[in-house]
């Protein structure tokens, strides 16, 4: 599903006339790609996958502070700082379980 049946992973995504959004069907293989590639390896195995873990923390806090960024001045909607403070709880919350599972088994 996701890469071969867009249809079927993004059946709300669809145009007025009943198209469906080949820009948002992209988007939505590339969320799939990206997280069979990366975070279910170092969410099994965040030891051995350590440098997709730490990637993973920052891909979440660089678009929270550019959500709190452009929102601050003024390039993006107001809105945008609720998406922000979204992926600033789950990356300081991966950081800090990260953090302590490194000093809990250095490698």
């Amino acid at each position: 599903m996701g890469v071969h049946q867009p249809d079927a992973a993004a059946g709300t995504v669809r145009t007025r006339s009943g198209q469906l959004d080949h820009l948002a069907a992209s988007t939505i293989r590339c969320c799939f790609a990206v997280l069979s590639c990366f975070y279910i390896p170092a969410a099994k195995d965040p030891v051995r996958y350590r440098t997709n873990a730490w990637l993973l923390i920052v891909a979440r806090l660089i678009p929270a502070s550019t959500f709190f960024i452009g929102a601050a001045v003024g390039f993006m909607p107001r809105g945008f700082v609720k998406l922000g403070i979204g992926d600033a709880t789950i990356g300081i919350a991966a950081l800090i379980l990260l953090r302590m599972l490194v000093r809990a088994r250095p490698v």
